[in-house]
């Protein structure tokens, strides 16, 4: 998700991040499903035109934008998965949830039944 931060910015703004930079974006503004508000950051990096540094102002709904390939490959792995599930795993998950891992666990994902 981090690289397809950066690679989204690279190609609207032409403007280079790094990667701690498209992991702070995602974890700020990271989301799966449009919520109440929109929400921002300044987002510093160096201009690929000009070479000099530039500051630019990202939504979440950008960054939405940007990551959804990676969200919508996910959720059709899970999609996948569930289907597959035995009947009895499938009523403890009802019961129990799910507990998510790793740097995606911080987005704010909404997923309903």
């Amino acid at each position: 998700m981090d690289e397809a931060i950066v690679e989204y910015i690279k190609r609207k703004y032409r403007l280079l991040i790094g990667s701690s930079t498209a992991e702070i974006i995602k974890t700020t503004l990271g989301n799966a499903f449009p919520g109440d508000s929109v929400d921002s950051v300044e987002v510093k990096g160096r201009d690929l035109t000009t070479g000099i540094p530039k500051i630019l102002s990202m939504d979440s709904d950008e960054v939405r934008e940007a990551i959804s390939e990676q969200i919508n490959a996910m959720s059709e792995q899970c999609a996948l998965h569930w289907k597959q599930m035995p009947p009895e795993l499938s009523a403890d998950l009802i019961d129990c949830g799910i507990t998510l891992a790793g740097g995606g666990a911080l987005l704010k994902i909404w997923i309903y039944f």
